[in-house]
């Protein structure tokens, strides 16, 4: 047989929604968050510590088809979070024929001021480490759309905020 040098590198992932074993390995405590009715109908989450052979980074990729708020952080928190890392959160329509075309519109508070960003086309933001963001919310979905964010840590931290 031949020796599998490269064996180590394939993994298998774990794929579905927030409740998955992927989302309860986060370093965020299982209450610090509730999802909402418009989080991601499946998802799979990567790191550098568990997934990407100590690349300093993490991944995530879901899709998402319904209306409403992501999730909401502990208590009355609206779910304003900082990352102690920047990450990327892209959003990015599924119609292969118009790659202009988001299919949702989707807003996003940025900084203490809650600034409310709206928008309906694919479109990338850069959360750089402790700017406050969130909530999410998909005010309308007319196609499941797609999210990926990186992350540039080999975890995922997470500081919820007022």
């Amino acid at each position: 047989m031949a020796k599998r040098k490269y064996e180590h590198l394939v993994k298998p992932l774990s794929v579905g929604s927030m409740d998955t074993e992927a989302m309860k390995n986060l370093k965020v405590p299982k209450d610090a968050f509730a999802n909402g009715p418009g989080n991601a109908d499946s998802i799979v989450w990567l790191n550098g510590r568990d997934h990407l052979e100590g690349l300093n980074l993490n991944f995530t990729w879901g899709f998402y088809k319904s209306p409403g708020v992501w999730h909401r952080g502990p208590g009355d928190s609206d779910g304003a979070h900082v990352h102690p890392t920047d990450e990327v959160l892209v959003f990015v329509g599924t119609d292969p024929s118009d790659i202009d075309y988001l299919g949702a519109e989707i807003s996003i508070d940025m900084g203490e001021e809650h600034e409310r960003y709206i928008f309906d086309k694919p479109t990338a933001v850069i959360c750089s480490r402790g700017l406050p963001h969130n909530p999410v919310i998909a005010r309308y979905v007319d196609r499941p759309y797609a999210f990926f964010l990186i992350g540039l840590s080999g975890e995922h931290g997470t500081t919820y905020v007022d």
